[in-house]
Parts: structure tokens; sequence; C-alpha cells
């Protein structure tokens, strides 16, 4: 689920963000994972981008945030993916992007 928040003109966020760029025929992949400590209001996001389709994205970003909970001695609930994949059409550039931006409390 996907809730989208207003946030004022201006405003100065805070944002994780994973992005590629690439030539005709390649494939463009971008992911963000993000969880919340078990326990805990606080989380941990991770981001990875290549050449790599969804699922070598979500296998990465699922290392990625089990190490991140290794070396910290936690777990995590409620975790969530954002993933986009492109293949770049013949005679074009492309570029993928996915980024997890914190709303500031107003």
């Amino acid at each position: 689920m996907i809730d989208y928040y207003n946030i004022e003109a201006g405003a100065i966020t805070f944002t994780v963000m994973a992005h590629i760029e690439g030539d005709p025929g390649e494939l463009l992949g971008a992911g963000i994972a993000w969880g919340f400590i078990e326990g805990s209001d606080y989380g941990l996001v991770a981001e990875v981008h290549g050449n790599m389709d969804e699922e070598q994205l979500r296998k990465n970003l699922q290392a990625r945030l089990n190490e991140m909970c290794k070396v910290r001695g936690v777990a995590l609930r409620d975790v969530g993916y954002r993933i986009e994949v492109l293949r770049v059409p013949a005679g074009l550039y492309g570029s993928a992007v996915a980024a997890l931006v914190f709303v500031p409390e107003y």
C-alpha cells in the first residue's frame, strides 16, 4: 500500500535513491527495500542498482537488509520493496529510478 502525502513547496526532505542510466538494449534496474526494526519505530533502508532483472534486484536488496540486521543484531518487520526495471528501446537512452522520500511531519 502506498500512502501519498502533501509536501509543502520548497520543503527539504531526505531521500534514499537508486538510479542507473543506460544505452539502447541494456537492462536497467533500480530498487529500494525498507523495513522497521522489531519493537521500534525506526527502520533500515537499502538500495541497489545495476544491469539486473526484478528477481536479481530483490535478492540483492534482501541480502543487504539481512547483512544490516546481522551487524546490528536486530530483526525487521513490515519489509517493503520498490523495484523499477527497463529494457532500453533501440535508438534511445534510458534511466531507472527508485526512491524512498522521508516525509516531514508538520
